[in-house]
């Protein structure tokens, strides 16, 4: 029976016979290197602005501000807010549409409206109405 290996459709493959890219297990590790994969923390149980610095130093979370300096927010603790680096790249398109519509003067007051999730000084939601 000097058969080869049988593939699962039933051919025979030859010992030079090459794995499918679609099949080969190993294709990933061919393309990037293997990293460690880092699970996101739950913002939910932050609870501290130590807790958020430390999330800020590890790239989970931007410090940021509610009222934003760029239109004249102060830089307090009142004012501080720690977000999502996604979060902060949609706020900073936000910002420059606000600034640009201010010197139209179309817009002349501007509120910010925060929301949370029980205990956690992360907002889920930050709402700029001009």
């Amino acid at each position: 029976m000097g058969e080869g290996p049988r593939r699962a459709h039933g051919t025979t493959a030859s010992k030079t016979d090459k794995p499918s890219p679609k099949t080969d297990p190993n294709r990933d590790s061919l393309r990037r290197p293997a990293l460690p994969i880092a699970l996101a923390p739950y913002l939910g149980e932050v609870k501290t602005r130590l807790m958020a610095e430390r999330l800020v130093s590890e790239g989970w979370l931007v410090k940021s501000w509610f009222f934003p300096r760029e239109l004249g927010g102060v830089d307090n603790p009142e004012n501080i807010a720690y977000i999502t680096p996604r979060a902060a790249k949609a706020r900073a398109a936000l910002i420059q549409r606000l600034v640009h519509l201010l010197e139209r003067d179309v817009i002349d007051r501007m509120d910010v409206q925060v929301d949370y999730k029980g205990l956690s000084i992360i907002p889920s939601r930050i709402r700029f109405k001009a």
